[in-house]
């Protein structure tokens, strides 16, 4: 679960998003995705707050805050399983034994 603004996004265990209105408290939206969302923090923001990614096993993806839809924009290095945060312009993730890492791309 992560807030954005006035909307608060959550991903359920069989990968749809959720975006809930914080003003009127109500389900405003929900959205397939494409595949499972990993176990732990599928939803990771960048510090400055403008930005906010879902990762999923095979997928990782970025909210587009207007419309709510999860956009494919890479596939990891290797299938995801648990776990993700970000520092600096890297989203960190864990991968079976191992810790990955992926470069955000800058904002088109």
């Amino acid at each position: 679960v992560r807030e954005f603004g006035r909307f608060i996004f959550a991903v359920t265990a069989n990968g749809e998003l959720y975006r809930i209105d914080r003003q009127k408290w109500q389900l405003d939206a929900r959205f397939p995705t494409q595949g499972m969302p990993i176990d732990r923090n599928p939803l990771v923001k960048t510090p400055d707050g403008k930005r906010l990614f879902l990762l999923q096993s095979r997928a990782i993806s970025e909210i587009d805050m207007t419309t709510g839809n999860a956009k494919w924009i890479a596939a990891p290095p290797m299938p995801l399983s648990a776990g993700s945060g970000i520092a600096g312009n890297r989203i960190y993730f864990i991968a079976g034994k191992n810790v990955g890492s992926w470069q955000i791309p800058p904002k088109r």
